[in-house]
């Protein structure tokens, strides 16, 4: 059974991490969101996650935040989209950072859209 949660041990917390990210990771573009990936040797979760929206395009606060939990939302219904269980049986872990670059805020369904699509050619691209 699918589990549709997003819990603490699924974030990136780790600055460490992060900047492996950019340093290390690859790019995949599908308007409108940029996704930095790595596949890293295993850690505490399968996958972890993470979301920026740029305050350059966004100056205000309250849409930044919207925007990220529309994404998280539509992260988190979509994750069994990814290969978790291979992830687990190879002890790796992916690490995912959504970037959003789009210049106006979008509906949940566009944002969805988009997510599923991401997860789909990620699950293509890991599993190969």
């Amino acid at each position: 059974m699918a589990t549709f949660s997003l819990n603490k041990q699924e974030r990136i917390k780790s600055n460490r991490l992060t900047t492996s990210l950019f340093a290390e990771g690859q790019t995949l573009f599908k308007h409108p969101f940029t996704v930095r990936y790595q596949l890293i040797t295993k850690r505490d979760s399968s996958h972890k996650f993470a979301v920026s929206v740029p305050k350059r395009n966004f100056r205000k606060a309250v849409d930044r935040n919207h925007l990220k939990r529309l994404i998280r939302e539509a992260y988190r219904t979509n994750k069994p989209l990814l290969p978790l269980e291979y992830l687990e049986d190879q002890s790796k872990t992916l690490v995912i950072m959504f970037i959003y670059i789009g210049k106006q805020k979008i509906e949940f369904p566009l944002i969805d859209k988009a997510i599923k699509k991401i997860l789909t050619q990620l699950n293509k691209e890991i599993s190969n």
